[in-house]
């Protein structure tokens, strides 16, 4: 059954555990058993983007080769220099407050269960740059924005104020 699974893993390694179960008929606790006994773990793959054409890549490698002439040419000043950036988008909730939830209960009475009932109150685009010594900005933009060019160039101008 160990070499059958082995086999299967190496011929498909994105095979999942339920999947394995199936085609070795077994269940599910089982098949995880099996892929413990052979030492196999799950790992996750680095998302890298798939659509970029021809003239992007080119773009990238011309770019790419410019940075590492710039390091090999200055070495140790090129590094501080680097400002990188990341942007997302952050649900944020507006949770009852506990005087709100407050409720009269006997000794006897079961513990209550709270779950998240409401929503997301909205979504905020965070951006965030950062160098070599730590944090530089971070840009939260205002609900209701619209993310344009306008919005680009604002943020752009506050990272300037705040590198300088």
């Amino acid at each position: 059954m160990l070499q059958h699974a082995d086999g299967i893993i190496h011929a498909d390694r994105r095979i999942t555990s339920r999947q394995l179960a199936v085609q070795l008929s077994v269940n599910n606790g089982s098949a995880m058993a099996i892929i413990d006994a052979l030492g196999y773990s799950k790992v996750c793959a680095r998302w890298v983007p798939e659509s970029l054409t021809t003239e992007h890549r080119c773009q990238r490698k011309a770019i790419c080769s410019e940075l590492l002439e710039l390091f090999d040419a200055e070495k140790e000043t090129f590094l501080p220099r680097i400002v990188t950036g990341d942007e997302t988008w952050a649900h944020h909730y507006e949770p009852e407050t506990k005087r709100q939830s407050v409720e009269g209960h006997h000794l006897q009475s079961p513990r209550k269960k709270k779950f998240k009932t409401t929503p997301s109150s909205g979504k905020v685009m965070i951006t965030v740059f950062w160098d070599i010594d730590g944090i530089i900005l971070v840009d939260v933009m205002a609900r209701g924005k619209t993310v344009n060019s306008d919005v680009y160039i604002k943020t752009f101008q506050k990272l300037k104020q705040r590198a300088a």
